[in-house]
C-alpha cells in the first residue's frame, strides 16, 4: 500500500511477486504484467475505453441482475407474510439500484484525466 507521499510524489501500485509469478506460470517465462500506467492509458483512450466500458456495464447490469433476482427468490421462499416480503424485496432492489450507481460511477470515471507520471 502506498503511503500518501508517495501518492503525492507520484509513485505507481506495483503487483507482489506471487501475482507476477502466476502471470508467468500461466503464459510463458517471457510474459510481463501489464502495468498500471498501461491500463489507464488505456482506459483513457476514448475508443478503446467506450468498448472496454460498454463491456464492463453490461457485465455489471447482468451480474447485479442475477444476485439480486436470486436473493429475491430465496427471500420469497421464506418470508411468509407479504408485508414482509414486499419489504424485503424493496430493501434488496434498493440495494441493487445503489450498487449499480456505484459501479456505474466507477466504471465511467476510470481514466479520466490519467496523466503517467514522467
Amino acid at each position: 500500500m502506498l503511503s500518501s507521499e508517495q501518492i503525492e510524489a507520484g509513485a505507481l501500485p506495483d503487483y507482489p511477486e506471487a501475482a507476477k509469478e502466476a502471470v508467468r506460470a500461466r503464459y510463458g517465462p517471457d510474459a510481463e504484467v501489464t502495468p498500471y500506467d498501461v491500463v489507464m492509458l488505456r482506459l483513457a483512450d476514448p475508443v478503446y475505453a467506450v468498448l472496454w466500458k460498454g463491456f464492463n456495464i453490461l457485465f455489471l447490469i447482468f451480474a447485479l441482475h442475477h444476485g439480486f433476482y436470486g436473493l429475491n427468490n430465496i427471500l420469497t421462499d421464506y418470508i411468509r407474510n407479504p408485508i414482509g416480503r414486499v419489504l424485503a424485496q424493496t430493501l434488496s432492489w434498493t440495494l441493487a439500484l445503489a450498487l449499480l450507481i456505484v459501479g456505474l460511477y466507477s466504471i465511467i470515471v476510470a481514466g479520466w484525466g490519467y496523466m503517467p507520471a514522467s
